[in-house]
């Protein structure tokens, strides 16, 4: 098969694996009935991600990205704020924001 410009993208590989899979995985690798690199092809998990876990005695996914500073509570109150502010004419700067979030 040709490819032609825009046909091809990148896959993302990252989380491509449901958490059942995953903890499947890590039962049968444990009990020793297949080792690391079979057991993750035949639950579709990347090999390095099941190493991890197992290395690590993850249980679950971890979450990707970095942690958040605010908490969801936070979050909230503050883009209303951001609101009101932006309906009464007075938008917001990144720095007046900086001081919101870290003060």
């Amino acid at each position: 098969m040709f490819w032609t410009k825009g046909e091809h993208s990148k896959k993302n590989l990252r989380v491509n694996w449901q958490e059942e899979d995953l903890q499947n995985a890590m039962r049968v690798a444990r009990t020793s009935k297949l080792s690391a690199n079979t057991a993750a092809i035949h639950y579709k998990v990347l090999r390095r991600t099941l190493r991890a876990y197992l290395a690590e005695s993850k249980e679950s996914k971890s979450k990707l990205g970095r942690k958040t500073v605010l908490s969801p509570q936070q979050e909230k109150e503050l883009s209303k704020r951001i609101i009101r502010l932006a309906q009464t004419g007075c938008p917001i700067t990144l720095k007046v924001l900086r001081m919101f979030v870290f003060t």
